[in-house]
């Protein structure tokens, strides 16, 4: 996937200045407000108490890799917080409009109910950061009813292309959830990546990530519920036989020990590296 950050950081510092106006936007209609659409929130981390170098490398892999989850997995929730945080304070009709203006800039936050749902849209409009707009879309979307559903649409700067797609699905009770993220629109031809997220009845987690795109791989991890034991699975592709093979393995343990396994192409041990 191209890398796009760069063009998005004054988006989303336009974004926290909407989230902190307050009661500076305008609207009008009945009192009531849009839907809280809570998602789930992966919370682990691991602690694999030891001070061997070796443990701490594979300590901050680990919570490296669960905190990409955590960022991923919240995406949405973070676009709806910005939502949540206006003050709608009136609806008219199906639908709830709030705008906030700064600096020549105009935000506004646009929530519709239709039948089965909601739809989301987020556009600016004025000069914003030196850039101007007209009514430019930067994100919309559609939800079900509970949030358990949902696809949001990032757009090109200042255009109708859509530069990546986000989708979810998850548990009524917010215990396992599946999330897609596609280069474009979110068509089975643009998917780079998934996640699938479950929180077992023991309160520990696992998690798998794929990546599609070039260099397929995947990784596995399951933590327990206090994050001090736990394994993690990294996983290469071999495009000859169209299966993965697995690359390296991390295993902790709550009395402090582990091992850090490495493989080679065939799934022969290579090295071990082991502490206490």
């Amino acid at each position: 996937m191209r890398n796009r950050s760069s063009r998005w950081l004054p988006l989303a510092a336009m974004m926290f200045l909407v989230s902190c106006g307050g009661d500076k936007g305008t609207d009008s209609g009945s009192t009531d407000t849009p839907p809280t659409l809570d998602q789930p929130e992966l919370v682990t981390t691991v602690d694999f108490s030891s001070d061997d170098q070796t443990a701490l490398t594979a300590q901050a892999m680990v919570n490296g890799f669960l905190a990409a989850g955590r960022a991923y997995s919240s995406m949405g929730a973070a676009f709806f917080a910005q939502q949540h945080s206006a003050n709608w304070g009136h609806r008219s009709g199906d639908r709830w409009t709030w705008s906030y203006s700064q600096s020549g800039c105009t935000f506004t936050f646009t929530v519709v109910q239709v039948r089965n749902g909601y739809n989301w849209t987020y556009t600016l409009d004025g000069t914003c950061a030196g850039e101007p707009y007209d009514h430019w879309v930067v994100v919309d979307g559609t939800t079900n009813t509970d949030g358990t559903t949902g696809t949001l649409h990032y757009y090109e700067e200042n255009s109708t292309a859509i530069q990546f797609s986000w989708e979810w699905t998850s548990a009524a009770d917010h215990k396992s959830g599946i999330w897609s993220f596609y280069d474009g629109t979110d068509v089975d031809s643009n998917l780079v990546a998934t996640m699938n997220w479950v929180k077992n009845a023991d309160d520990s987690e696992d998690l798998v990530w794929e990546n599609l795109g070039g260099g397929k791989t995947k990784w596995e991890v399951h933590v327990a519920s206090d994050g001090k034991s736990g394994t993690m699975t990294s996983y290469g592709w071999d495009d000859t036989h169209s299966i993965y093979w697995r690359q390296f393995g991390v295993v902790w343990n709550d009395d402090g020990t582990g091992t850090w396994t490495t493989y080679d192409d065939d799934g022969n041990v290579v090295n071990v590296q082991s502490w206490t």
